[in-house]
C-alpha cells in the first residue's frame, strides 16, 4: 500500500493502477484507475481492504475499457464513474448494488444492453444520458427512485416498462429517446398512471412524459404541474390542449417543439420555467395568463415566429435571455411592477421597433438590447434610471411630454 503526497489530506492511497480511499469501517471505495486494460475484473479487495463502492470519477473517459465486471460486495456505483468510456459495451453490475449516480453511465455510447441487478433502488440524474446504443434496460422490482434525464438521448431505446416500486421520479427520464414510442405501467401502480399514452406522476398531479411521435395532446383533468422536460424535443407537435388547474411549467417543459404554433394557457397557471418554450421556432401566438408572478430565464428564447407578448403585472423581474432571438417581436410593453431586466433580455430581437420601460426599472443588464438593430425607440420617464441606462449605452429614447 503506497499513500500519495496528499494521503495525509484525502485519505488517498494507491495499489498498482488503482487508487482507492478508505471509509471510516475499513473498506475501500476506488477512485481512480490508470490501467490500459480493455477488458478488466475489478478486485474484491484492494490491499486486504473490501471494495464497497466505485467512486466519482472512477472509471471515467477511459479510451480503452471495452468490458468490466463489477465485484460483488460494491453496494453504489458513484456520479460520472464510467462516464465517456465510449468503447464500453458490457458492464456487470452485480446483486447488492443498491445506486447508480448521477452521470454514472452518460455517454457510453458502445453500450447495447444493460442487466441491473434486483437489488436496485436508486437510478440517479443523466445517468444513461447519450447511451446512443441503448437498446433495452429492465428497470428492476425493487426500484424506487428514477432521477432527472436518466436516459435523455437514449435513441435506440424502444421500450421501458416502470416496476410498481418507483414512488418517485425526477424529470422527465427519457428525452429526445426518438424510438421510445410509449412506457408502460401497471394499472394499479401506486405512483404512476399512463394515460392516452402520457405519463403522470400521482402524488404532485405531474406529467412527466409525452412520446416524441405525438401530434396532438389533451393533458388530463386534474393535471397541476406540466413536468421539466415533458414535451421536451416533441418536434411533430402541432396541438396542446392544457385544462384549467394547470399551475406550473416547469423548466423545458415544450423547448424544441419546432412546430408548436400555439397554445392556450389557462388562467389557473402562476409560473413558466427556464426555457420552457424555447427554440419553439414556429409559435406565434400565445397570451401569457395574468396571474403569471414569474418567468424564467430564457422561456421564450429563440421564439423567432412569436410576434408579440403581453408580460403580465404581477411579474417583477424579466430574466436573462427570456426573449432572446425572438426576431418577429416588435413592441414590448414592461409592466410597472418590474424592477429589474436580466442580461441578453432582448439580445437579437431583430425586428423590435418600440419597448416601454417604466420608471420602477431600477436595474438593466448587460447587452440586453444588442443586436436590435429595428429598435426606434425605448419610452422612459424623464428621470428614470432606463433614460440614464439609455443616456449611457446611446439607444434612442424618447420621454413623455
Amino acid at each position: 500500500m503506497v499513500c500519495t503526497a496528499f494521503c495525509e489530506e484525502t485519505d488517498r492511497y494507491t495499489s498498482g493502477k488503482y487508487a482507492y480511499t478508505l471509509n471510516p469501517d475499513g473498506t475501500a471505495v476506488i477512485v481512480e484507475y490508470s490501467g490500459s486494460k480493455t477488458s478488466l475484473s475489478i478486485p474484491k479487495k484492494i490491499d486486504g481492504h473490501k471494495v464497497t463502492s466505485i467512486g466519482d470519477y472512477a472509471f471515467s473517459y477511459n479510451a480503452d475499457l471495452k468490458s468490466v465486471s463489477i465485484p460483488a460486495g460494491v453496494a453504489a456505483i458513484g456520479d460520472y464513474a464510467f462516464a465517456g468510456c465510449e468503447r464500453l459495451s458490457k458492464i456487470t453490475i452485480p446483486k447488492g448494488v443498491l445506486s447508480i449516480g448521477n452521470h454514472s453511465f452518460e455517454s457510453c455510447a458502445a453500450l447495447k444492453g444493460i442487466q441491473l441487478p434486483g437489488s436496485l433502488t436508486s437510478i440517479g440524474d443523466y445517468a444513461f444520458e447519450s447511451c446512443t446504443a441503448l437498446k433495452s434496460v429492465k428497470l428492476p422490482k425493487n426500484l424506487a427512485f428514477i432521477g432527472s434525464y436518466a436516459f435523455n438521448f437514449c435513441g435506440s431505446l424502444t421500450r421501458v416498462t416502470i416496476p410498481d416500486s418507483v414512488a418517485s421520479i425526477g424529470a422527465n427520464p427519457w428525452t429526445n429517446c426518438e424510438k421510445l414510442s410509449s412506457v408502460s405501467v401497471s394499472s394499479k401502480h401506486p405512483a404512476l398512471a399512463v394515460l392516452d399514452g402520457l405519463l403522470y406522476f400521482k402524488p404532485d398531479n405531474r406529467l412527466v412524459y409525452c412520446p416524441l411521435s405525438r401530434k396532438s395532446v389533451t393533458i388530463q383533468a386534474g393535471t397541476q404541474i406540466i413536468g421539466a422536460g415533458a414535451f421536451t424535443s416533441c418536434s411533430n407537435l402541432t396541438d396542446v390542449t392544457v385544462p384549467d388547474g394547470v399551475s406550473v411549467l416547469e423548466d423545458n417543459a415544450f423547448i424544441y417543439c419546432e412546430n408548436l404554433e400555439s397554445i392556450s394557457l389557462p388562467d389557473s397557471v402562476t409560473s413558466i420555467g427556464a426555457f420552457a418554450f424555447g427554440s419553439c421556432y414556429h409559435l406565434s401566438m400565445l397570451a401569457v395568463p395574468e396571474g403569471v408572478a414569474s418567468i424564467g430565464d430564457y422561456a421564450f428564447s429563440y421564439c423567432e415566429s412569436l410576434t408579440g407578448i403581453t408580460i403580465p403585472a404581477g411579474i417583477t423581474a424579466i430574466q436573462n435571455s427570456v426573449f432572446s432571438y425572438c426576431r418577429g417581436l416588435t413592441r414590448v410593453t414592461v409592466p410597472e411592477n418590474v424592477t429589474s431586466i436580466g442580461n441578453f433580455a432582448f439580445y437579437c430581437c431583430s425586428g423590435l421597433t418600440d419597448i416601454t420601460i417604466p420608471d420602477s426599472v431600477t436595474f438593466i443588464g448587460e447587452d440586453v438590447f444588442s443586436e436590435c438593430g429595428s429598435l426606434k425607440n425605448i419610452f422612459v420617464g424623464r428621470d428614470s434610471f432606463a433614460k440614464q441606462y439609455c443616456m449611457d449605452q446611446n439607444l434612442p429614447y424618447t420621454c413623455p411630454d
